[in-house]
């Protein structure tokens, strides 16, 4: 039976240039000026597609996305509050970024090909952000962490522990966040879409600085696991990854009797990692063994 969550990903390592602005400062190690709020959100926001492509096998507006084709795109941000608009792509999305430097979408909308992305995108910050629209992890009821984001419900008042904003009114199940445009920076930037390669800690092959208590914490999860004595010992295959991912993908195999790729999410508050769903159906396994193995950095035995 597969046990899933959706894991609204992205991204990040170190920042590293990936995208080709023709008016805005200089990326990093280009000797330009160091890069505005405005151009970190783009950056990781672009990372994040490469990660949900690479896992996901999709990411948002992927159908009007060109590899390499220029397309304007107004950035825009806020504290921990980060998003674009393209009329290119047909889209504006508006993200939360978490503790871990991962972007959360919060909130988006399509526009038409003709719009003007800096009207469209002061209207998507000014419908606020509303608690079904977060996820919002050990504020979320343990009941409630096996279904998507839109369907959990989340008390208002867990929002200001994501965003650090206060709501707009008082706590209740229709409270938004107070956003106001004017607080925002923006940019209109001219940019060359990058290529959604494979996500930096997979192409370089980048070992997370904390694997062993990373590998720690599997080792105390997965022998805790019910399994069959004869089909010891158990195997825990894990893909390269940053500690800023959104989610670790890995595939668990108990001798040559069964095999389960899970899901490793991190609890948002104490930074702990648990499981945030599985499957072992064959077009889930299907899916997540050979993206898991094609990227494998290390195998962990459990007895």
């Amino acid at each position: 039976m597969i046990k899933r969550i959706v894991v609204y990903e992205i991204l990040l390592n170190c920042l590293v240039p990936l995208i080709i602005v023709a008016q805005t400062v200089s990326p990093p190690g280009l000797g330009g000026k160091r890069p505005s709020a405005p151009m970190n959100c783009l950056d990781r926001i672009f990372r994040l597609w490469q990660w949900e492509k690479y896992w996901r096998g999709t990411f948002p507006g992927e159908e009007r996305y060109k590899s390499g084709e220029r397309s304007r795109v107004v950035v825009f941000s806020y504290r921990s509050i980060c998003g674009l608009c393209s009329a290119r792509l047909g889209s504006c999305q508006m993200y939360s970024v978490d503790r871990f430097g991962v972007p959360v979408l919060v909130n988006q909308e399509s526009i038409a090909s003709d719009a003007d992305e800096r009207t469209a995108a002061k209207n998507l910050v000014e419908r606020g952000i509303y608690p079904g629209q977060l996820w919002q992890g050990p504020t979320v009821p343990r009941a409630s962490r096996t279904v998507p984001p839109d369907q959990a419900k989340v008390p208002a008042e867990g929002i200001k522990g994501i965003v650090g904003l206060p709501t707009s009114k008082e706590a209740t199940g229709n409270t938004s966040l107070g956003l106001r445009w004017e607080d925002f920076s923006a940019e209109t930037l001219d940019v060359a879409l990058p290529p959604m390669a494979l996500p930096a800690a997979i192409a370089g092959k980048l070992r997370p600085s904390k694997l062993e208590a990373f590998k720690s914490e599997l080792k105390h999860i997965f022998s805790q696991r019910p399994r069959i004595s004869q089909c010891a010992p158990r195997e825990v295959i894990i893909p390269y990854f940053s500690l800023e991912d959104p989610s670790v993908e890995v595939l668990v195999r108990d001798g040559k009797c069964t095999e389960t790729a899970v899901t490793m999410v991190r609890d948002a508050t104490t930074g702990k990692w648990e499981t945030g769903g599985w499957g072992d159906r064959p077009a889930y396994l299907n899916k997540y063994r050979p993206r898991i193995l094609s990227a494998e950095m290390d195998r962990l035995k459990i007895n």
